[in-house]
């Protein structure tokens, strides 16, 4: 996946600050338009060489988040994810949630510029069960950062937690100068071959801006 960094900010959206005096407006105008033309060749590029999982699948609808329940309830367990715009769950905005239940990946979309999204109320009330069930296996790398979000987001109780990949990081290698996010360790233990994390793949882009399929694969995949 390219790394787009910061310049997807622009392409997102219109700038949304006033310039100083001193700046050259028609110069800064310019060069905005030549890097939102390279952002969105670059995102054509990106998308053209994305190859699309099968097992994949986007829970955005009653009937999509059914079968997603139905998922999890099949085998007793889950991993998730969410993607927010703020590291406070009780005044944070949930963007998405993405699952891996029955050998496959979801996305749930709660907020997007251009996806189709499903309300918190749909998702609460398809998911509950599945994130409030004690015998449910519920796992997660810093999993309480989630489950709070989950908890704040949907307005549901949020069982307790089988497995954080964090802590176990931390047992297996408890040296602090040692990085242990996520897309660190899958790289340093052979699951991946990228290692970068997502401000420096998007910048300071919401995941809410960024397209739609691209946003999507980078949840699911995560």
């Amino acid at each position: 996946m390219p790394k787009l960094a910061g310049k997807y900010l622009a392409a997102a959206g219109d700038a949304m600050f006033a310039l100083p005096p001193e700046i050259n407006t028609k110069g800064f105008m310019k060069e905005t338009f030549k890097c939102k033309k390279d952002v969105s060749d670059s995102i054509k590029r990106a998308l053209n060489d994305l190859q699309w999982p099968e097992n994949y699948r986007i829970a955005n609808t009653a009937s999509h988040l059914n079968d997603l329940s139905k998922a999890i309830h099949k085998t007793g367990t889950f991993i998730f994810d969410v993607e927010t715009n703020s590291t406070d769950p009780w005044n944070g905005k949930l963007y998405c949630i993405s699952l891996w239940a029955d050998s496959q990946g979801w996305l749930v979309p709660l907020e997007h510029h251009s996806m189709t999204c499903v309300s918190p109320d749909q998702v609460s009330m398809a998911l509950r069960n599945a994130f409030a069930d004690p015998d449910i296996k519920r796992s997660n790398h810093f999993i309480k950062f989630d489950m709070h979000f989950v908890a704040q987001a949907l307005g549901i109780e949020v069982g307790p937690a089988y497995c954080d990949t964090f802590i176990q990081a931390l047992i297996i290698n408890p040296n602090g100068d040692t990085p242990h996010g996520l897309k660190q360790l899958a790289y340093n233990y052979g699951f991946s071959k990228e290692s970068g994390n997502y401000k420096g793949q998007f910048g300071n882009a919401a995941w809410s801006h960024i397209e739609g399929k691209l946003a999507s694969y980078y949840a699911i995949k995560d």
